[in-house]
């Protein structure tokens, strides 16, 4: 029988090792890697929200300079306008304009004198035709002409009067029309470019359909009878030197005179007060009568009035309502 043979010691670390469980090794969390990432994206995206900003800023720059650009145009276009319509509306202007028309629409039965406003008219322009196209059976006479404005159109200038002719009878009939004539200015020479054409005159044409009118005062009214009785005293003795349109005694009691002719008549229907007793507000209600016709208007007058150191009342401010 073979006896138990023991094993002796070896010097081998693989076969003295005791077999043993191998734990695997976790990978290490990349935290740092993802931190740079978060951190490109942010810069990334800032740099596009920047980039955005910046083209929408510009983008808006651009527009302000455009609109800014097309208002110094339109200014310049209407300092240039105003500029051209300064040399219009002058005297000379309108001289020359009513003398054109009462050529032009002054009218004889007579052929001489048909022949005759053809070659005075012709003096205008004579490219024009000024001949009268049919035989009239009555004539006519400029009775009245208004100047009803000036217009700049385009490269030339449009003025429209108001006219009313008249015919040569026994009993005349009146006409009334707008008439408006095209022309030019060129160093100080006028020239007519069209025959002048009429329009239906509307004596209504520029009145509002509002029924605004300047209203009372709003402010506080004044209860103080003390200052009400100095405050009315003060204000006849106003309406007395404005009534005789007494200039040196006025100067003392309104910071600009103005007063009436000397044969109107005014009587105080009515007076409110308002404001404070330094500064007081005052309304009056009056009637103003020509002495010689015996006609008069309401007027109404608001009076501003400030008290010097010496108590006393004068009119810094007079409003017509």
């Amino acid at each position: 029988m073979r006896g138990l043979h023991k094993k002796e010691p070896t010097d081998d670390p693989q076969e003295s090792a005791s077999p043993a469980v191998t734990k695997k090794k976790k990978p290490a969390k990349k935290y740092r890697l993802n931190t740079v990432s978060y951190l490109l994206w942010g810069f990334i995206f800032l740099f596009i929200i920047t980039g955005i900003v910046s083209i929408y800023n510009g983008i808006q720059a651009k527009n302000e300079v455009k609109s800014a650009h097309k208002k110094i145009e339109q200014l310049e276009k209407d300092v240039a306008s105003l500029q051209a319509m300064s040399t219009i509306d002058t005297p000379e202007t309108d001289s020359l304009f009513r003398r054109f028309i009462n050529l032009y629409f002054t009218v004889s039965k007579e052929v001489p004198k048909q022949d005759e406003r053809q070659s005075k008219l012709a003096e205008f322009n004579n490219k024009l035709d000024y001949k009268l196209p049919s035989s009239p059976k009555v004539g006519q006479t400029v009775y009245s002409v208004r100047n009803y404005g000036y217009q700049e159109i385009d490269d030339y200038f449009l003025v429209t009067y108001t006219i009313e002719t008249r015919t040569d009878e026994k009993e005349p009939k009146s006409f009334v029309s707008n008439v408006s004539i095209p022309f030019k200015k060129d160093k100080g020479k006028y020239t007519i470019l069209a025959l002048p054409y009429q329009q239906e005159y509307d004596p209504n044409a520029l009145v509002g359909k509002s029924n605004d009118t300047l209203e009372s005062y709003k402010g506080e009214e004044l209860e103080d009878k003390k200052a009400q009785e100095a405050i009315k005293n003060f204000s006849e003795q106003f309406l007395t030197e404005y009534q005789a349109n007494n200039k040196e005694n006025l100067k003392y009691l309104m910071k600009d005179v103005e007063g009436l002719n000397a044969n109107k008549v005014i009587e105080l229907k009515k007076i409110r007060y308002f404001g404070t007793t330094e500064k007081p507000v005052v309304e009056l209600a009056l009637t103003i009568e020509n002495k010689d016709t015996a006609i008069s208007f309401n007027e109404n007058m608001r009076l501003f009035l400030v008290k010097n150191s010496e108590g006393k009342y004068s009119i810094d401010t007079l409003e017509h309502y």
